[in-house]
């Protein structure tokens, strides 16, 4: 009878950066990508935010694979369902380091902002609440809080913080209900956030994270 083991080994992960350097941003935008994505086209979402004095840091997501057949567009996903806890602690300890490193020098009074779009909201809560990295704002942007959540932890990670919640009145990801549900659940656990919908489907809305980062220089 077969018997499952794991192995930890080195991993080459690829991010790409946009904006002002570390030293001169006023604010830090560390930005994760939704299901069958690519962070090299992600970040060219973010280019109004890179051009008002931010820098915008965009980890790719470490399991790729061809989004149609054997070939054609390659997409990538933080995780499936399979090994599941091993892949969640492997993008956990990548997100982590590489936030750490892209965070060295950074210009002390700059503000700092990590985002999750679509399955990446799940991917950065998680990261946030076992890692408890230093930042100012937390942006879920179409997508949801995990179900498996220590949120103990994250109400911990979320102290003095602020989360916002971003999500069109028409997205046909979100079944019905489920925003409101997560809008209770938020603040049952006493957690600043506020909420942010806008007029469209399953996308970013840069206008409202631009307004954000505008109303704080």
């Amino acid at each position: 009878m077969s018997t499952p083991h794991h192995f930890t080994t080195p991993r080459t992960a690829r991010y790409y950066t946009d904006g002002h350097e570390k030293t001169d941003a006023k604010h830090f935008w560390f930005v994760c990508h939704g299901y069958a994505q690519l962070a090299g086209e992600f970040i060219k979402e973010f280019q109004p935010l890179a051009e008002i004095n931010g820098r915008i840091v965009a980890p790719e997501a470490l399991n790729r694979f061809y989004a149609k057949g054997f070939d054609g567009r390659v997409a990538a996903t933080w995780m499936t369902r399979d090994d599941r806890e091993a892949e969640i602690q492997d993008y956990i300890t990548y997100l982590d380091g590489l936030f750490q490193q892209e965070t060295d020098d950074l210009n002390p009074l700059a503000s700092r902002h990590i985002l999750g779009f679509s399955q990446g909201t799940a991917t950065v809560c998680r990261w946030v609440a076992m890692r408890k990295p230093q930042f100012n704002h937390l942006w879920l942007c179409s997508g949801d809080i995990p179900h498996d959540l220590d949120w103990a932890a994250f109400v911990q990670a979320m102290e003095g913080k602020k989360l916002h919640l971003v999500a069109g009145n028409n997205d046909p990801l979100i079944p019905p209900g489920r925003k409101e549900e997560t809008h209770a659940k938020v603040a049952s656990h006493g957690i600043n956030y506020q909420i942010h919908e806008f007029e469209g489907a399953h996308e970013l809305n840069m206008g409202i994270l631009k307004s954000g980062v505008i109303e704080k220089q």
